[in-house]
């Protein structure tokens, strides 16, 4: 009697200590995903900020520039996935010296699981006025 006693406790150690173990690893499971959620906001934000600036240099070198759908391969800037801007200009109704620069970052570039980046700011056609971002 006293070993099924024994034994009886023993199992229910051994459960409270599974269940506590399998809410332990739920919860790291959990904290990865959620990390690694932040990371590829932060690598479309920056994936943003990059066609911006592809944006204002092409812009540069050839005015009549309209946009394009920038492709960057994961080899490029050491992310795991590659990543995608999608640039439109457009002109400003609002000033006629600016033209509007749109911006749609997508990291990893994935038509299910990504991040979209989205940034939207005047360009000055000529290189000494000032933009105004939004």
């Amino acid at each position: 009697m006293r070993r099924g006693v024994v034994l009886a406790a023993a199992l229910a150690c051994l459960m409270v200590t599974i269940l506590i173990c399998s809410a332990l690893a739920v919860t790291v499971v959990r904290e990865h995903r959620a990390l690694l959620r932040r990371q590829q906001q932060t690598q479309a934000l920056w994936v943003a900020e990059s066609a911006v600036s592809r944006a204002r240099a092409q812009l540069r070198r050839n005015p009549e520039y309209a946009g394009e759908t920038w492709t960057i391969p994961a080899a490029d800037f050491a992310g795991r996935f590659p990543a995608k801007a999608v640039i439109t200009l457009s002109a400003d109704e609002e000033n006629p010296s600016q033209v509007r620069l749109h911006v749609e970052a997508y990291y990893p570039d994935d038509p299910v699981n990504r991040i979209l980046a989205k940034r939207e700011l005047s360009i000055p056609i000529s290189p000494a006025e000032e933009t105004t971002p939004e």
